[in-house]
């Protein structure tokens, strides 16, 4: 029946855990047994829904995606990540837990940081999105993006658009955040290289840098 795996936390040692089910079974997530759904999206391809004969309600949705004013249609009730990662070739957002809960596929909406694995599509109508992707300006990187470079904070890389897109979303709320503060806001983030002490230096960095404007 799935199984638990234990994840290290920012700043208490404490940790905890995250359940996974079903994921042996090919059925996507649940129990392992039939699910009672209409629609199952394909975890492994995010190419849309297994319908059972539904019919499935398309919508046109216009949104400014990395500054770009966009137009897409699409069955709505389907999640950000695939979208821009399957129709919009943006792949710098992660997949990790599809649960929302580590943190890796954080973009963007209206300036608040959203999890896109459990976001649908159909929530960006008339707003903006900004992913990793639209960070940089004109070849150059942004402040954060320098600074998590420049502090070596990370290991494999997996989590890091979705750290620095959490970041992002903090410095143009705060752009002045104490330690305990950084703490706070990147604490539902999850690096399982455990490179948190890096990562909030950086985030320190990037947050003097930023001062004049980005």
């Amino acid at each position: 029946m799935g199984y638990r795996v234990g994840v290290q936390g920012w700043g208490t040692g404490l940790g905890y855990r995250v359940g996974v089910q079903g994921w042996g079974t090919g059925l996507g997530y649940g129990s392992g047994s039939m699910l009672n759904r209409a629609k199952i999206e394909s975890w492994a391809t995010g190419l849309g829904h297994y319908t059972g004969g539904e019919c499935i309600m398309m919508e046109t949705l216009r949104f400014k995606l990395n500054d770009k004013p966009t137009e897409l249609t699409v069955d709505g009730d389907r999640s950000l990540l695939w979208v821009l990662r399957t129709d919009l070739g943006l792949t710098g957002t992660k997949f990790g837990c599809g649960e929302a809960v580590c943190g890796v596929c954080t973009v963007l909406v209206d300036k608040e940081p959203v999890r896109s694995c459990q976001f649908s599509v159909k929530n960006v109508n008339g707003k903006e999105v900004i992913t990793i992707e639209g960070l940089a300006k004109n070849g150059e990187l942004h402040p954060l993006q320098k600074a998590f470079v420049s502090h070596d904070a990370l290991q494999c890389g997996f989590c890091t658009p979705g750290m620095i897109m959490n970041a992002y979303g903090l410095l143009l709320k705060n752009p002045e955040p104490t330690q305990q503060e950084i703490i706070e806001s990147m604490d539902d983030n999850l690096c399982r290289c455990g490179s948190y002490g890096r990562i909030i230096e950086a985030i320190q960095t990037a947050a003097q840098e930023m001062k004049g404007g980005r």
